[in-house]
């Protein structure tokens, strides 16, 4: 049941971010996401078309101070409590989506911070909830985590 909601917010993130490769429902916050009063995340997806593909991971951590600051938005009000990373790989190719969303998945389930792989469609989605925090992802977060989901499906399925 924990898999199949998550997918389904996957796949809900996956469609309602971007449309038509644009930013949607965000103000673009610059220069100073200090003095920020509501959620700040960066936002963005892959592009491979790019010569440089700021939001892939390995691009966005040599990225200049300024191409940071232009992936940096406020997140709505109905999206402020969480940034996300969604990675999805498929053969050579690694598409990295980044954003903001809600307290409660489409089923109105609670949502918390860390990381769900889904092996089956080869993706990865992460949930933090710091101000920017969804520049990277931490392996070592994610081994925890998966321990913590796997002691979690074990203790359910007693």
């Amino acid at each position: 049941m924990i898999l199949r909601n998550s997918f389904l917010l996957f796949i809900i993130l996956r469609s309602i971010l971007f449309t038509s490769s644009q930013r949607i429902w965000t103000s673009y916050v610059y220069p100073d996401v200090t003095k920020a009063k509501s959620m700040v995340c960066y936002q963005c997806q892959t592009n491979m078309s790019e010569v440089f593909p700021v939001c892939e991971s390995n691009m966005l951590k040599i990225a200049t101070k300024a191409e940071k600051q232009e992936l940096l938005y406020f997140c709505p009000p109905f999206a402020d409590k969480y940034c996300f990373k969604m990675m999805t790989w498929e053969g050579n190719l690694t598409t990295v989506t980044r954003g903001c969303v809600g307290e409660n998945d489409a089923h109105g389930h609670s949502l918390r911070t860390g990381c769900v792989h889904f092996e089956n469609e080869n993706s990865m989605l992460c949930l933090c909830d710091t101000i920017a925090c969804n520049s990277s992802y931490s392996k070592v977060g994610q081994i925890n985590t998966s321990l913590v989901f796997l002691c979690f499906i074990f203790v359910c399925s007693i």
